[in-house]
């Protein structure tokens, strides 16, 4: 999701005026949509610098995700809080969020087990080990010895 800046000039006194709405880009099979979730306004009392913030937070809350980089900035959160209600009202994004089990017992969505015979059987996710390798070579660190440790592999 992004904001994105709308500029109309009125015919009659050639005055530009700047609106904002929030944009959702998605993909159909090879092609990338854009769907106008909300018309912001003008966002007067809101810095440009914050738009791309105030995007992701409203993404993460429609999406029930979690950010690990989120900083909580109350003017940030009050609006995000505000345009997701607004969205979620009128229907316009199908929220990702789990929904509770409305009736069912809590005690029987549970599962118990026993943590001494968990096994893993196949790994395949490097993503993180190969990440730092690519870090490491590109660094040039690759080529550093400690008398301990060894970067190269034997």
């Amino acid at each position: 999701m992004y904001i994105r800046r709308i500029e109309k000039k009125n015919k009659n006194s050639e005055k530009t005026y700047t609106y904002y709405r929030l944009v959702h880009g998605y993909k159909v099979g090879d092609n990338v949509r854009q769907q106008t979730l909300l018309k912001l306004g003008k966002l007067e009392q809101f810095p440009v610098e914050k738009h791309k913030a105030l995007a992701d937070r409203i993404e993460t809350l429609l999406t029930g995700s979690t950010s690990m980089f989120y900083n909580v900035d109350e003017a940030i959160e009050t609006l995000a809080q505000q345009f997701v209600s607004e969205i979620q009202a009128k229907g316009l994004f199908a929220s990702k969020k789990r929904t509770p089990s409305i009736g069912q017992d809590p005690q029987k969505a549970f599962e118990e087990i026993n943590l001494e015979r968990i096994e893993e059987e196949q790994s395949l996710e490097i993503g993180g080990e190969w990440l730092c390798k690519q870090a490491f070579d590109r660094l040039g660190l690759g080529t550093l010895t400690c008398p301990r440790i060894s970067l190269h592999q034997t």
